[in-house]
């Protein structure tokens, strides 16, 4: 890239400013972005067995869902799907818990995800 990937709030703001001269107020920007529902769940997972559970979440995940676009597994499993929602599945660092995050264009498709995972989980657990 052309710019330090690390965050820093100066160089973001110039990059605002840049933005902003460019393409006009930041708010007639921000309203061209579509906002979609999202989601952070946590199951409890006892610590000594958050390994061997993500083992399973890696193997039969996926076997949940019909549109699988593809499967990240590099912090957890990441499904993302042919509509471009998704779902991640990770355990905590520091607490008994397996983490879901997801993201869907609806809130329909988000809660439908959500319990898909939270039931995939709590069999597991």
């Amino acid at each position: 890239p052309d710019f330090c990937m690390c965050p820093d709030g100066l160089l973001s703001a110039l990059r605002i400013v840049r933005t902003i001269q460019i393409h006009g107020k930041l708010s007639e920007q921000l309203d061209k972005i579509e906002n979609y529902p999202t989601l952070r769940e946590k199951v409890t997972c006892d610590n000594d067995k958050k390994e061997e559970v993500m083992k399973i979440v890696e193997k039969d995940f996926e076997k949940e869902f019909t549109d699988i676009k593809d499967t990240l597994t590099i912090d957890g499993v990441r499904l993302s799907f042919n509509d471009n929602s998704w779902v991640l599945i990770r355990p905590s660092g520091t607490e008994p818990y397996i983490r879901i995050t997801a993201e869907a264009k609806t809130q329909e498709d988000l809660d439908k995800i959500n319990e898909i995972s939270q039931n995939f989980l709590k069999r597991l657990t």
